[in-house]
């Protein structure tokens, strides 16, 4: 799994509340929203391999089996329901159960990324405030260079790469490089302003002798 997937997911999931309000007012669409959006969920899963899409798919046929007349026998129905309210009925169920095997499924990641962001925050706050990253920043604080290139100087020069490793073991290079550039942009700039060097000047990555 990766960052994006993860996103994309927790998307679709902020859907669900809508979906349960119309099957609440008896929407008459509901059902079909419902297969959409487990389409929607399939075409993400698919798109990383996830095998959690069989199973996805598989309840969407449920669904529709039920439209057809035709529901699992697990499936209990109290006496005097009409026929016309099942399929609804197991849309609402299935969305329930997707979500668990969805949150199942994220469970692990959501685990590594929260290790990853704290890591990955203490190594941006500690460099900003020993002024390794003041080279990368102009006069107004803004990035010169893309954070790829701050990841290899950190690793390479910087001597603080087994922290970055430790994120690497968490997490895909790519989530790690995003996860980099958000901690860069919530880190307050005040951490490391006062050593930002004054316009027109420019500061040695190695040596961080300030020149102009």
């Amino acid at each position: 799994m990766n960052k994006q997937q993860k996103d994309d997911i927790q998307v679709l999931f902020e859907q669900v509340p809508i979906l349960i309000n119309r099957y609440e007012s008896h929407d008459s669409g509901f059902v079909e929203a419902t297969k959409r959006w487990f389409r929607e969920i399939e075409e993400i899963l698919k798109r990383n391999k996830a095998p959690q899409v069989s199973e996805l798919a598989s309840m969407r046929g449920m669904i529709t089996a039920a439209e057809d007349g035709i529901r699992d026998p697990s499936f209990i129905v109290e006496q005097g329901v009409r026929s016309s309210k099942i399929p609804a009925a197991v849309a609402s169920i299935s969305l329930k159960r997707a979500q668990e095997i969805l949150n199942m499924m994220m469970e692990p990641f959501n685990r590594n990324l929260d290790e990853a962001q704290t890591i990955m925050r203490k190594i941006m706050v500690i460099s900003g405030q020993s002024g390794i990253l003041i080279p990368f920043y102009n006069s107004n604080g803004e990035l010169k260079i893309p954070v790829a290139d701050i990841w290899r100087y950190l690793v390479e020069v910087a001597n603080i790469g087994d922290g970055l490793m430790r994120v690497l073991s968490l997490i895909s290079y790519e989530d790690a490089v995003c996860l980099m550039a958000e901690c860069l942009d919530s880190i307050p700039l005040n951490i490391f302003k006062r050593n930002l060097p004054a316009p027109g000047m420019t500061v040695n990555p190695t040596t961080q002798a300030v020149t102009g």
